[in-house]
């Protein structure tokens, strides 16, 4: 059975040691209830599954899944909402890659359910950046919405070597959408709206019954302009679903797109 750890930004007013009430359970804050989510991870088992239910809040925090960072390699860990507003605005970053110079791998399988992540951030990082990583990693029912202009929702370093990635029922707003690493990158019934999806990295990418809108404008001109690319070879399959493309991009916007 998995160890199980929980999460609630209300806690934040509590001390080490204190009696947390969640149920019929009695926690104790710093042991197996936490005010963030970071502090919960840096309590997951070592060699066993762990399990860390968040409750509705908002997150503002940067994640790190490193073994040097956190002391040790972590087991397999899921992160998953209780409720239906669990926001996390800041950036989840799997493992260490820097091109031409050290990685570090995250070597245990990763899960999200249900979370709502929102990026403020631009191309060298995203809410979810996967750098170096050989377990796999599953998001499910979970919401990416951008924030800014040119948010990146999903992101890889060039050259990040990752595992299996498997995304099930889960909505894209604004912002862009990566593949990347060494293995495959699924889209199960997932929604992407307004979202230029870039597939250059990884053995291939396949969408199932996914639901993508877009309406290109002149902010997408040049380098921008596009729905889903997909160059360095990647095999992109897409079995089902629908594409609702619009375009009101003056006419000289389109010379310089790619894919």
């Amino acid at each position: 059975m998995a160890n199980m750890l929980y999460v609630d930004s209300s806690w934040s007013s509590c001390s080490a040691g204190d009696p947390v009430i969640v149920g019929d359970n009695i926690l104790t804050f710093g042991t197996d209830a936490f005010a963030d989510i970071q502090s919960a991870v840096n309590a997951a088992s070592a060699s066993e599954a762990t399990t860390i239910k968040v409750y509705d809040g908002t997150y503002d925090e940067d994640i790190t899944f490193r073994a040097s960072v956190l002391g040790e390699q972590k087991g397999d860990i899921s992160i998953v909402a209780v409720g239906d507003n669990a926001v996390v605005t800041g950036t989840f970053t799997i493992g260490y890659y820097k091109k031409g110079g050290s990685t570090e791998a995250w070597t245990s399988d990763l899960s999200f359910e249900g979370l709502k992540f929102e990026s403020y951030v631009t191309e060298t990082s995203a809410s979810l950046f996967i750098e170096d990583t050989s377990g796999d990693l599953s998001v499910s029912d979970c919401e990416f919405t951008g924030k800014i202009d040119g948010a990146w929702l999903t992101g890889y370093p060039s050259g990040a070597i990752v595992g299996d990635h498997i995304f099930s029922n889960c909505v894209f707003r604004d912002g862009y959408v990566q593949s990347g690493g060494q293995k495959s990158t699924t889209f199960d019934n997932c929604t992407m709206t307004e979202c230029s999806c870039n597939f250059t990295r990884g053995n291939s990418v396949v969408l199932n019954d996914c639901t993508i809108t877009k309406t290109l404008t002149d902010a997408d001109g040049g380098d921008s302009f596009y729905v889903i690319r997909a160059d360095g070879g990647v095999p992109v399959t897409i079995n089902g679903g629908s594409f609702i493309i619009d375009s009101t991009a003056s006419a000289g916007t389109v010379p310089g797109a790619k894919g």
